[in-house]
């Protein structure tokens, strides 16, 4: 029973190391990145629909509208990929090894 409850706690952070594999991938790798891999959008600190997103699927709600929105430069983008890549591999990596230690 002991190993099943240390899969449990090892799932959320295989997932933070699968995306920060995917983030260090599209970085590193051109041909892995998709179209628009490059567009942000920036909605600020306040959200003015605190009703939920089922209200604007349904189509009763607008969608709220970014603040910002755009491209970012290509060795921008690939930093920000990388960086962002980089701390959760490290992360999950890091975790793994705690709860696994802590385990025993």
């Amino acid at each position: 029973m002991e190993i099943i409850s240390v899969l449990l706690k090892c799932v959320p952070l295989l997932g933070i190391f699968g995306v920060g594999l995917y983030l260090l991938l599209t970085a590193i790798i051109p041909s892995w990145r998709e179209p628009g891999w490059r567009h942000y959008r920036f909605y600020g600190t306040r959200r003015p629909n605190l009703k939920g997103d089922w209200l604007v699927d349904m189509g009763l709600v607008k969608p709220t509208k970014p603040i910002a929105e755009g491209d970012m430069d290509v060795s921008t983008a690939v930093r920000f990929y990388f960086i962002l890549g980089l701390t959760l591999v490290a992360g999950g990596v890091l975790g793994l090894v705690w709860v696994v230690s802590s385990s025993r």
